[in-house]
């Protein structure tokens, strides 16, 4: 049960990607500032406010990007995951199989160009439930149901996802994610691990969203004493922006082990 939360931190290579994530995002960051400052701090750059708004903007998609292709790519190596025997003691008949999971290579524009696919395979994937439920018969038959029953027929449609993101990480073509005949096998045949890690996937984001709320809720409590003392605003600004990156990288480290686990390496 507790896998999904400790797995990274056994991983072979896994500070070494902390450090490549951080400094992606450190430059990216930078870059960022420089952009602010020249946005809000330099007249002469006044003329070209809706230019660097634009470069901004830019800069941010390639980051999310970026991070999402990285995703996709260790959703992909943890559903093709090895396994390996572990054994505490010869004596005894005590033997576990364990999961054996490589990172992916590090490479940024390759990460960066299976962020722009994955970006175009999540809004296929999304876009025949939104027609299903705006047609017109659609509205008819939902205006006639229960406040419950819509929502039903929502979460029932939100339960298809995990399965063609599944699909879609190990195949890597934006047309997999079409490919419900495979959502219907994995539900069907891996129900309970199916709905387990949907269960835990929603458990974390309820736990992650009140631990942040509350580091958020000291900031808000401090703010007129931070915004007194400016040198003390950018070094708790740093922090908390590095905790929130921290929490960020381990949440996708999370969200791709339960991704990736909804059915056995077999499957692939």
């Amino acid at each position: 049960m507790l896998e999904p939360f400790i797995w990274m931190f056994k991983t072979v290579g896994i500070r070494k990607h902390f450090i490549y994530l951080c400094s992606v995002f450190i430059f990216f960051f930078a870059v960022f500032g420089l952009i602010f400052y020249l946005l809000n701090s330099v007249d002469s750059f006044i003329f070209l406010k809706p230019v660097i708004n634009l470069i901004w903007f830019i800069f941010l998609l390639l980051l999310f990007l970026f991070f999402q292709g990285y995703f996709f790519e260790l959703v992909g190596n943890i559903i093709s995951r090895d396994w390996d025997i572990k054994a505490d003691n010869v004596y005894n008949s005590k033997v576990k199989t364990i999961f054996k999971i490589s990172l992916p290579e590090l490479h940024f524009f390759k990460f960066l160009w299976r962020g722009i696919a994955s970006f175009f395979a999540v809004v296929l994937m999304v876009l025949p439930f939104i027609l299903l439920v705006t047609t017109s018969s659609a509205v008819i038959v939902f205006s006639n149901l229960s406040r419950l029953g819509v929502v039903f027929i929502y979460v029932f449609f939100l339960l298809f996802f995990p399965a063609l993101l599944w699909n879609y990480s190990i195949r890597n073509s934006i047309v997999a994610v079409f490919n419900y005949r495979k959502v219907i096998y994995l539900m069907g045949n891996y129900t309970k691990n199916y709905f387990v890690n949907i269960l835990l996937f929603i458990l974390y984001v309820f736990v992650n969203g009140v631990i942040l709320e509350f580091i958020v809720n000291i900031f808000a409590k401090n703010h007129t004493f931070f915004a007194g003392h400016h040198f003390i605003n950018i070094v708790y600004s740093l922090i908390l922006l590095f905790v929130f990156f921290v929490n960020y990288i381990y949440s996708l480290y999370v969200f791709a082990y339960l991704l990736g686990t909804i059915a056995p390496s077999e499957e692939v």
